[in-house]
């Protein structure tokens, strides 16, 4: 089982390599997100309390949601450069994904 504050990360350091993955921190990432796009401390609140709200506002539908740690929605606010509609719109897709297709998450033997 993968530490809550441990992250992977793909890239290489060569075009010739093959990409690989590492271990990254939850301080290392933060770091990466504040110079690839530009998220403030108070810019990261105020997307994940807006992205809640709104996960609120959709009722019963996402209440899988309501208790998700600040580190899995921060994967699609992220993935969305912060733009909380975008992110929004995205994690409904997948939780419709998710819900429609459960054979696809049962029994996964993901190695680390």
């Amino acid at each position: 089982m993968i530490d809550q504050k441990t992250y992977f990360v793909s890239g290489s350091s060569s075009k010739k390599q093959n990409p690989s993955s590492r271990l990254m921190s939850k301080s290392e990432l933060t770091k990466i997100a504040e110079h690839e796009l530009g998220e403030t401390k108070s810019s990261r609140k105020k997307a994940l309390k807006e992205l809640r709200e709104w996960i609120v506002s959709e009722g019963s539908r996402l209440d899988c949601l309501k208790d998700a740690p600040d580190t899995f929605l921060l994967r699609f606010l992220r993935m969305q450069k912060s733009d909380v509609r975008k992110a929004s719109h995205v994690l409904d897709n997948y939780v419709t994904f998710r819900t429609n297709t459960p054979e696809w998450f049962e029994n996964l033997d993901i190695q680390v």
